[in-house]
């Protein structure tokens, strides 16, 4: 186990901190089963760890935006299952998040009891000894049970999984509706969070989830907002394509509803 471990160490600096949440330091490793997220939104939520035998070693830290678990898993033959329960008491549930075309991801999102999103679940990492990436699938259970399966290897296999909840200014630095050529248009300015691509397709598809629904959340209740599933392609398209080299992302309600493609074809601003 020495050179795993030694594995293990490199790959949390590696990835760790090029991972979601750049400001996610470790403040404490806690061995205990049951550990405590608390949201953005002052929630907090208990979360009963699995205590399967095929994981030979776990460690669990808080960070800054909510909890990170490390775990090694012994070679198997078998798909190895590990189970997160979350202690949700106020209607709040697990969602498994979806791509801008629909399809389920490795990755999920906590929504309050009126479907808006407090938290993501993210697995950044899922990787054997030598580096390879195994497969994981997940699926959520009884809405508050998430249910990881790793593929087998005949090597350990170091999994990450992140809890974390992020709030509106995580996000941006600001947001405000203006007049732009005539249109009335919702301006964000992104920060790297929100938009960077990452190897794992997971990561990024819970991250949108989340940050569509803070943008909703904050600036739908203006009497200039109207025509959400465009303004929804908009965003999306901007995230995906604009990035941080074309800021502000301008939304413009007025534009015409038409598919994600035809948004994408268009630069993100489909003809009015």
């Amino acid at each position: 186990m020495g050179k795993f471990l030694q594995y293990l160490l490199i790959s949390s600096l590696i990835f760790g901190g090029s991972m979601i949440g750049y400001n996610n330091k470790i403040f404490a490793e806690t061995n205990e089963n049951n550990v405590v997220l608390s949201t953005s939104e002052g929630t907090q939520i208990k979360i009963e760890l699995d205590n399967s035998e095929e994981i030979i070693d776990k460690k669990v830290y808080k960070v800054e935006n909510g909890v990170k678990q490390e775990l090694i898993i012994q070679p198997s033959r078998k798909k190895t299952d590990y189970r997160m329960e979350f202690n949700l008491e106020n209607e709040e549930y697990l969602k498994i998040a979806q791509d801008e075309f629909g399809n389920d991801t490795n990755s999920a999102n906590i929504f309050n009891k009126n479907g808006e999103s407090i938290a993501v679940v993210l697995i950044p990492i899922s990787k054997a000894e030598n580096g390879k990436e195994v497969d994981v699938e997940v699926s959520v259970e009884n809405k508050n049970v998430l249910k990881i399966e790793v593929e087998p290897s005949v090597q350990s296999t170091f999994v990450q999984i992140q809890a974390l909840s992020y709030s509106y200014s995580d996000y941006f630095s600001s947001g405000k509706w203006i007049t732009r050529d005539g249109l009335i248009s919702l301006s964000l300015s992104p920060k790297k969070l929100v938009y960077e691509r990452h190897s794992n397709p997971n990561l990024h598809a819970a991250i949108g989830v989340d940050s569509w629904n803070k943008v909703v959340n904050k600036h739908s209740s203006s009497s200039n907002w109207k025509n959400t599933a465009q303004m929804k392609n908009q965003y999306i398209c901007h995230r995906d394509y604009a990035q941080g080299f074309k800021t502000p992302w301008n939304l413009e309600p007025a534009r015409p509803l038409v598919s994600y493609a035809e948004t994408v074809k268009h630069a993100c601003n489909n003809p009015l």
